[in-house]
């Protein structure tokens, strides 16, 4: 079995706690197995997967011997290799500590962009959307660039994460600005609006300028605080020149990560479409949505590590 496909879940559920592992290494026991035994338990599979994905990923006799004694029988006392490994940021050190951050986690703490990609029902995408604004027990802040859905589709999302408008911005373009404009005089909203038309790059400098304005407000945010939605990316890619897109794309992105934001991208086409596979790269991680004769569900592929989950039940 590949170390990069499984149908086994890693722990990368949306927004989850601290997925952290800390092992101490024994005297009795190699490294290479303490950590196939670790990466078992904490994602609950059978190790006997696992020891042949590993050496598809590292040599597990180097690994055994990295921190052996010196040929005089002296201890090595520092030291410490890191490598991805089934879902998992593995980190281990001389001293016989072991570390497993689960990769989603990792990446959420320096700043991580998400693809969400897949034809289902717009209810389906708003749910794991709303998942992805993260819980209500920190002060977020949201901004939204709306291009093919309403503002109310923000104002519901918000109340279901339990998200102030106070702390939410919304930038709408094209026909989600005129659907904005016409909202506004019949519905009372706390939400900062900001109307663009244009092309992509006058999105893409609407997204940027609110960043900073965001950030001049708060200040600093710490990781994760800062969540943004861009729903969706479809006219864009519809219409716009592929290195276009791409450009964009990497300065948005780039913008998020800076602030140790979290955001979610929404393309609605199948994972293996053209339009997904043309900008994924773009992206640390591509969230895959389908409805199967079990119900909704969505699996993750991580682009760092070539990583991809079972598919699990929204």
């Amino acid at each position: 079995m590949s170390p990069n496909s499984t149908d086994t879940e890693p722990h990368v559920d949306p927004d989850p706690i601290s997925r952290t592992l800390q092992l101490t290494l024994g005297s009795d026991q190699s490294l290479s197995t303490e950590i196939v035994m670790g990466v078992a338990r904490a994602g609950e599979v059978d190790p006997t997967q696992l020891h042949q994905a590993l050496h598809e990923v590292i040599n597990p006799s180097a690994l055994d011997a990295l921190f052996q004694p010196k040929a005089d029988g002296t201890k090595r006392p520092h030291g410490t290799v890191c490598f991805s490994f089934h879902g998992y940021h593995v980190s281990a050190k001389a001293d016989g500590t072991i570390t497993l951050l689960s990769e989603f986690d990792r990446l959420k703490q320096q700043g991580v962009n998400l693809l969400v990609c897949g034809t289902v029902p717009d209810a389906i995408r708003d749910e794991l959307s709303t998942r992805l604004l993260g819980d209500a027990g920190r002060d977020r802040t949201a901004l939204f660039a709306l291009s093919d859905r309403p503002m109310q589709t923000a104002i519901h999302r918000l109340s279901d994460a339990q998200i102030p408008q106070q702390r939410a911005h919304v930038i709408s373009t094209g026909d989600s600005a005129r659907s904005a404009a016409a909202q506004t005089n019949t519905t009372q909203t706390d939400l900062e609006l900001s109307r663009v038309s244009g092309s992509l790059e006058d999105v893409q400098a609407a997204i940027l300028q609110t960043l900073s304005d965001l950030e001049h407000h708060n200040e600093t945010f710490e990781p994760a605080d800062l969540r943004f939605c861009f729903d969706s990316l479809r006219p864009f890619v519809d219409r716009a020149d592929p290195d276009q897109i791409t450009t964009s794309l990497t300065q948005i992105c780039n913008a998020i990560k800076q602030r140790d934001g979290m955001g979610q991208f929404q393309l609605p086409y199948a994972f293996d479409s053209s339009q997904v596979q043309n900008v994924r790269q773009s992206f640390e991680i591509v969230v895959e949505m389908r409805v199967s004769e079990h119900g909704p569900e969505y699996r993750w592929h991580l682009q760092t590590s070539n990583f991809t989950t079972r598919w699990m039940p929204l």
